[in-house]
This record gives structure tokens, C-alpha cells and sequence, in this order.
């Protein structure tokens, strides 16, 4: 592993949820398993379904043993986990990972899974930006997947970047490719945006004490746009700072 890389064993990355918890990202590690196998137990058959596209009952050992191995050039997964009141990690919400084509070493299937109760928040975009960010250090210049034709909120996710007709139907499926945005592209610059965008939503809303429905966060920025919502909330951010001041 390069020492100047982001995204290696010393990547370590907080947030604010909206309820006020701390959230932390990080490379996915040996010492997971445990919260791995409760992390899928958590998950809906729906979600098991919409990622692997059948009931997946259980995760096998040599699933478990792949997920966990240590991030290298052809594989690597960010855990997104929820943090308790002492700053301890508490429980597993989502993850995001790669693993380069066998076939086709200038791609990588991507994947991200999040546990039902933390979906529809904006989670995914910023687990998004840094999986992409991550593959874009180690030089991958395509990533590639699959999904379920009805899910509805992983292919909205992903149409910014995935190019005019580059959803492919094989039955239920679609097929997906896209170029990994490289650091200065525009794509990464709006990745970059959203993922900053849902970060300060989730700061304000768990400064203001506002507890929305888990889907309202995503919908905010949908109908805005991340560009204008983060220049929204900046300027709401100064025009309350005098009055915060006066407060202290």
C-alpha cells in the first residue's frame, strides 16, 4: 500500500448523523466479522434480494473471508459504522466495495449495500464518492456492476455518471459501466459535491435537533440539486451565525 494514499489502512473519516450520533468511515478489516454477519442479519429480504437477486439466507466463509481480507490493487470495501455516545463503534449501517474484473483488469464491479433502518438518507452518496475516489488511487478507469431493474433508488444514484444508454436490460437485470472520475474531472468535483451536501445536511439537521422521515434527507436534495443545496445551506449558516453569537 502507497504511504500517501487516502484511503489505506490509516483512512479514518467522521460525520454527524441527523440524530445527532457520530458516524465513521473506514477501510473494511479482519476484526469485522462479527459486525459483518449482524450488519446482514439486519437486512430485509428485500435488500438481500435487490444485492445478491435471490433470498440469500446467509453469507458463506469464503464470502465473509473475501469481504474482510486487507484492501489491495484489485479489491477494497468502505464500512460505514455507527458510532455509541463515547465515541465507540456500535453497529454496522452500510458498506461500499470493489473487487477488479478477473477478465477485464481495467474494471471493477462496485457494490453498495446499506441496512434498511439508515437507507434513503444519503448514505450512499458519500460511501459512492469515497469507493470511486479509492479505485481512482489505485488507477482502475472503469467501474461496472449490476442490479435490479425495480431498484429505483440504486439507479438514481448511479445515472449521473453512468453514460446515455449505458444501463443494459438482460431480463430483471441492468448492466452498468462507467468511467472512474479521476481527481479534477467535473464528475468527481459533483460526487464531491453530493457527498458534502448530504454531510451538512446531516450536520444542520442534527444541530438543529430536526428529525425528519429517513427518506426526507434524500428527497431535500433531489428537488434541490447538491450544488444548490450546499450553497443553501451555507448561506442559511451565515445568516444565523450573528445570532448565534449573540447567543454564546
Amino acid at each position: 500500500m502507497q504511504p500517501d494514499r487516502l484511503f489505506s489502512e490509516a483512512y479514518q473519516e467522521q460525520l454527524v448523523l441527523p440524530d445527532g450520533t457520530q458516524m465513521r468511515l473506514r477501510l473494511v478489516g479482519p476484526g469485522d466479522r462479527d459486525g459483518l454477519v449482524q450488519a446482514f442479519e439486519r437486512l430485509s429480504m428485500e435488500s438481500r434480494i435487490q444485492r445478491w437477486f435471490y433470498p440469500k439466507m446467509r453469507l458463506t466463509e469464503a464470502e465473509i473471508d473475501a469481504i474482510l481480507s486487507p484492501a489491495d490493487e484489485h479489491h477494497g470495501g468502505i464500512l460505514a459504522v455507527q458510532l455509541d455516545a463515547m465515541g465507540e463503534e456500535e453497529a454496522g449501517i452500510g458498506m461500499a466495495r470493489f473487487v477488479r474484473n478477473p477478465q477485464d483488469p481495467a474494471a471493477a464491479e462496485i457494490a453498495i449495500t446499506i441496512v434498511d433502518g439508515w437507507q434513503g438518507m444519503g448514505l450512499g452518496r458519500i460511501l459512492l464518492h469515497r469507493l470511486l475516489a479509492m479505485m481512482g488511487e489505485r488507477r482502475i478507469p472503469w467501474a461496472e456492476g449490476r442490479l435490479q431493474a425495480d431498484n429505483t433508488r440504486m439507479r438514481r444514484l448511479l445515472e449521473p455518471y453512468v453514460p446515455a444508454g449505458g444501463f443494459h436490460r438482460d431480463g430483471d437485470t441492468l448492466l452498468f459501466r462507467f468511467a472512474v472520475p479521476q481527481l479534477g474531472d467535473p464528475l468527481m468535483a459533483q460526487l464531491a459535491r453530493n457527498a458534502a451536501a448530504v454531510a451538512h445536511l446531516f450536520k444542520r439537521m442534527a444541530e438543529d435537533g430536526v428529525l425528519l422521515p429517513l427518506a426526507e434527507a434524500e428527497k431535500r436534495l433531489q428537488s434541490l440539486g447538491s450544488k444548490a443545496l450546499l450553497e443553501t445551506l451555507q448561506r442559511q449558516d451565515r445568516k444565523r451565525a450573528p445570532a448565534r453569537s449573540r447567543g454564546d
